[in-house]
């Protein structure tokens, strides 16, 4: 049996991957055996590498948070030299000859999704992990004039802590492509901080993409439609994300396509 593993805080509950690849392995028949692990410390981490290195059973590990941005500080680990060090995200690691390798499949998944869309005038909620690999794939593109960055949701509550309404709300009027790159959603909160005003976006040359990828009810989804703005979740996304880590890992996705993949997965 192959063995896939997901490791962070919480994915017993919340991660959606594992359901995904459970799917596909039902569909497929791909002789996979999904196992997620809790952790969050360091500790825990160099125990589980430890532990993975010697399993001849193991081939891949999807990682997600507070440990995509942990892993690069170990040793006797690659980087995926398409990926920037300097941004030091990761949420996949594979075996080699010589020992671990890491890469990126949010960089693969975002590169097909925003070339769908307008991103000449880019306004993005967040300022993490997600909101540094997005700057920089928006950048890649070159088509883009403008990012404008609001502050993050802070954790504890549904407000944003905005320094300028005013200029955020000047870079909403003449924005394409409004993105959520916070938290808000993964986890299972549906809240989204009722003090942004999306209602400055033009329903006419504006888009929205969240990347929340749960099925939970959505406030921005409800007020994306109630004021006819076009919207996308993150279900897309996250179907891309499982995609490309197995195609990576096994190299064998050959007799199904990407559109097939993410409508089997829709349902995780």
């Amino acid at each position: 049996m192959k063995c896939l593993h997901m490791i962070g805080s919480h994915v017993s509950i919340s991660a959606r991957t594992p359901r995904i690849i459970q799917k596909m392995n039902d569909k497929l028949d791909l002789g996979i055996e999904m196992i997620v692990y809790d952790m969050n410390t360091d500790k825990e981490l160099s125990n589980y590498l430890l532990t993975i290195r010697s399993d001849p059973n193991w081939f891949g590990t999807f990682i997600t948070n507070p440990l995509k941005s942990k892993l690069h500080a170990h040793q006797s680990i690659q980087f995926d030299k398409t990926i920037p060090k300097s941004l030091l995200v990761y949420n996949l690691l594979t075996k080699t000859q010589k020992g671990f390798q890491l890469m990126n499949t949010d960089y693969m998944a975002l590169t097909k999704i925003l070339s769908s869309f307008d991103t000449s005038n880019v306004v993005i909620l967040g300022n993490g992990s997600m909101y540094k690999a997005l700057s920089h794939l928006l950048r890649r593109l070159k088509t883009i004039s403008s990012i404008c960055c609001v502050c993050r949701q802070p954790r504890n509550n549904d407000e944003i802590d905005i320094a300028n309404k005013t200029l955020v709300r000047k870079s909403l009027n003449k924005c394409s492509l409004f993105i959520n790159a916070t938290p808000c959603g993964s986890a299972g909160r549906s809240a989204f901080p009722s003090s942004f005003d999306i209602e400055a976006m033009d329903p006419i040359q504006c888009k929205v993409l969240d990347m929340v990828h749960t099925h939970y009810l959505n406030s921005l989804k409800d007020r994306c439609i109630s004021i006819g703005i076009s919207y996308t979740d993150g279900i897309w996304m996250n179907n891309l994300q499982a995609y490309f880590g197995i195609k990576h890992i096994f190299n064998d996705l050959s007799k199904i396509s990407i559109e097939e993949f993410s409508s089997i997965a829709d349902a995780a």
